[in-house]
């Protein structure tokens, strides 16, 4: 869909200008006449409306945010004697968004037509016009209800960011219309300067404020009933602490969409998000916390390590912790013993290419390959990043094309505490092949190892007994699993680690570790076939 061209309107509705609503009290701006409050709904009207038309909680948090940021500055005019409906802009940004409900692509024709059916004619226009792209056509927001409801929405995410930041953010959710939002940022701007130009503080006040004044039943509608101090509708028992989410830098390539989901959920409970980077931190990590390089950690329950949908994770996190074990899954046989071929950032342009497959093998088909180059380019910076005078990221790619890889890293950046590592080991981030109905890791893994003998590679860290380390899932098959995957290549279990979420159940996870064979005594032999 064209983004500035609203679809399923009749001729009438897609030309009408309506009149603006610019009725309004001396003090607040607020009419409280009766037939005022016919045409505008109070927080009782709107929290009944979002029961009737449930969407994502992220939605109405989204909502509750436009409507306070709207209001702020709703207000803010109204002091300037400038004639806002106060109510009309607070009710409308707050319920923008209901036509999702029904139809999430043309959600603003949708959300006028569940307006107007319950009969609130004046907030029709004001919540069709907030679509980013209408700026750029007839049906721009021209009253100022219209352009503050269009304004708000364009700051709030699940916070307040900068118009610049937004344009950023939706170009990333929806590339497709990329184009067309950078052509609307200029147009955005313009309306930003003509708001601030009629207050007396700016736009570097806007935050502030709003922190100046919290929510209240005004702005927030889940327990419209309960007062000011009503929380927002909790998906369990509140949490001990804040939800966290957990990542070595952005280097996941499917992380920021993980980061989002994560902050769905904590708004969801009523939770703050914690966005926690613990590279070269193994000191904030907890014992449970180990498994993959971006996880959710909800306070009293094992991490979390994919990006699922919101639906499946409220699912997971509204009821008590599960004893639901993973099945074992048997390994797969061997792939085709296939070259194997490591790469270091001092290698220049081929680590850079070396990156990229790992990243394609990665992603596969998800949605975030149609962004491939901004993926690569945060993973090689974070990986560049680790890079010292000694010891240096690695990456090793199976098969000509590549079917398989595996990642190492120095041992200070680990997510997982190691007080028995030494200074020069390295931890194993990931090891990912390709679907197939053999399995080329194991290849991959002990190929690896034998090139490492080979090359001496560890042999250039500190003194010391050089080691490799890594997290395993007893059962599990991937990311880094089953703990068999790692026996066979004479890695030896250190520690239990906790439970995790994986393959549609709990899992048991396991710290091992490979060492040199020449350097430890009792260290399994690994050949260099495999």
């Amino acid at each position: 869909m064209d983004p500035r061209k609203p679809a399923n309107l009749t001729a009438a509705s897609a030309s009408r200008r309506d009149p603006p609503c610019s009725g309004h009290a001396p003090e607040g701006g607020q009419d409280s006449s009766p037939q005022r409050l016919r045409t505008v709904p109070d927080p009782a009207g709107c929290a009944e409306l979002f029961r009737r038309y449930p969407v994502d909680p992220g939605i109405v948090a989204h909502g509750e945010l436009t409507a306070r940021v709207a209001l702020l500055l709703a207000r803010a005019l109204v002091a300037q004697g400038l004639p806002v409906d106060v109510e009309l802009v607070w009710a409308a940004a707050l319920l923008h968004d209901v036509g999702k409900a029904l139809d999430p692509e043309h959600h603003h024709v949708a959300s006028r037509r569940i307006v107007e059916e319950q009969g609130w004619p004046a907030l029709g226009p004001v919540v069709e016009r907030h679509l980013t792209g209408l700026i750029l056509t007839g049906d721009a927001p021209v009253t100022w209800e219209e352009k503050l409801v269009y304004y708000a929405d364009k700051l709030c995410t699940t916070r307040v960011v900068s118009l610049a930041e937004r344009v950023d953010d939706l170009c990333h959710r929806y590339p497709e219309h990329a184009p067309t939002f950078r052509q609307c940022f200029p147009a955005m701007r313009a309306l930003e300067d003509e708001i601030f130009r009629q207050l007396p503080w700016g736009r570097d006040q806007l935050l502030p404020r709003l922190e100046a004044h919290p929510a209240n039943s005004r702005e927030r509608v889940n327990n419209c009933g309960s007062g000011p101090e009503g929380d927002t509708m909790p998906l369990g028992p509140p949490p001990a602490g804040s939800v966290r989410f957990m990542r070595l830098g952005h280097q996941c390539p499917w992380s920021h969409r993980f980061r989002h989901q994560c902050t769905l959920l904590a708004t969801a409970m009523g939770s703050g998000l914690d966005d926690v980077d613990l590279t070269g931190r193994p000191g904030l990590a907890a014992p449970c916390q180990a498994y993959s390089s971006a996880q959710l950690v909800v306070p009293g329950y094992p991490p979390w390590p994919s990006p699922d949908p919101l639906d499946t994770l409220r699912e997971v996190f509204k009821r008590p912790l599960p004893e639901h074990a993973v099945k074992p899954a048997p390994l797969r046989p061997p792939g085709l013993r296939q070259p194997v071929h490591a790469f270091r950032p001092e290698d220049g342009t081929p680590w850079s290419e070396a990156v990229a497959k790992t990243v394609r093998l990665c992603l596969g088909d998800c949605p975030a390959s149609t962004d491939l180059k901004k993926v690569v380019a945060a993973k090689l910076a974070w990986l560049a990043g680790l890079a010292s005078a000694t010891h240096y990221p690695l990456v090793l790619l199976a098969g000509e094309p590549a079917v398989a890889f595996l990642e190492l890293i120095p041992v200070y950046a680990a997510h997982v505490p190691l007080p028995q590592a030494g200074a020069g080991d390295l931890f194993l981030t990931c090891i990912h092949g390709t679907p197939s109905p053999q399995d080329a890791r194991p290849w991959l893994l002990s190929g690896a190892l034998a090139w490492l003998r080979e090359q001496g590679a560890l042999r250039r860290a500190p003194a010391g007994t050089p080691a490799v380390w890594a997290v395993t899932g007893r059962h599990a098959p991937y990311p880094n699993g089953p703990a068999g995957l790692f026996a066979a290549a004479g890695f030896t279990e250190v520690t239990g680690l906790g439970r995790i979420w994986l393959a549609g159940g709990w899992d048991e996870l396991i710290l091992v570790r490979w060492r040199l064979p020449n350097r430890e005594a009792d260290g399994p032999e690994v050949s260099p076939g495999g």
